[in-house]
């Protein structure tokens, strides 16, 4: 939310569509609310329990947001074109946490890199196979993101790229 902040200072509301049944995106549904209110920006919510139901979800969410912001929720990556379409026929910037997102034209991409996280994956596993316990290994987090800024989508919503952004980001022509 800080990244939306920097890449669009005017905006108060964010727009998210989520899958309530995952639970990895109940979890970080209650941290993004905790984040907006302590920004302060309001999250608008709008769910979705399959991918069929994700345009009606992201519709509804057009007339009351600045902003569309994708989580990683499963059902709506598995629509993210769709989310896409839907900002775009808005004209609302669309943020991701999707790297994929990048290609149907979203603003920016802020999130972690898959295949690292399997790397980690696979190191842990190989600890397990050599007889360490489980239980007796922390729990990783992520150590590095990936930030990518569309500057072709960043134009169009007449958004200037922050020059410390710039240094940090890849920029998608």
């Amino acid at each position: 939310f800080k990244l939306i902040k920097k890449l669009i200072p005017r905006v108060q509301k964010i727009g998210v569509v989520y899958n309530p049944g995952e639970p990895n995106s109940a979890i970080i549904i209650n941290i993004a609310r905790e984040v907006a209110k302590s920004l302060g920006l309001k999250l608008i919510e709008a769910t979705a329990n399959r991918t069929s139901e994700v345009r009606a979800a992201a519709a509804s969410l057009v007339s009351k947001i600045d902003v569309m912001y994708l989580t990683t929720d499963n059902t709506t990556a598995a629509a993210i074109d769709v989310i896409n379409d839907v900002c775009n026929e808005s004209n609302i910037p669309f943020v991701s946490s999707e790297r994929e997102s990048l290609k149907s034209g979203t603003l920016a991409f802020l999130g972690i890199d898959y295949y690292e996280r399997g790397r980690e994956a696979g190191n842990i596993a190989v600890r397990i196979l050599k007889g360490e316990k489980p239980g007796n290994i922390a729990i990783s987090y992520p150590k590095k993101f990936d930030l990518a800024v569309n500057k072709k989508v960043a134009d169009k919503f007449g958004i200037t790229i922050p020059a410390d952004i710039l240094k940090i980001a890849e920029i998608i022509e």
